[in-house]
């Protein structure tokens, strides 16, 4: 079973350099052509550049089902 929680959580630094832009962006716009990763605003620090490699590696395998509409989910 996979584990899913919040990018504030799993990767809380990268979070707060994510610009209020990418921060209301969705999954799929997110991961068209990697727009996620130009969301990265602010210092990047060795621990933003940790955790955005660390987030990089976990998304480079998503692929999303095009007929399921994105929708929040708060845990």
């Amino acid at each position: 079973m996979q584990n899913y929680s919040p990018l504030c959580r799993f990767a809380p630094d990268l979070s707060a350099e994510v610009s209020r832009a990418g921060k209301r962006r969705s999954v799929k716009d997110g991961l068209m052509l990697s727009r996620w990763a130009r969301d990265v605003e602010g210092v990047v620090t060795m621990q933003v550049l940790s955790q955005f490699l660390r987030v990089w590696h976990l998304l480079v395998e998503v692929v999303l089902n095009p007929f399921q509409v994105d929708r929040f989910v708060r845990r």
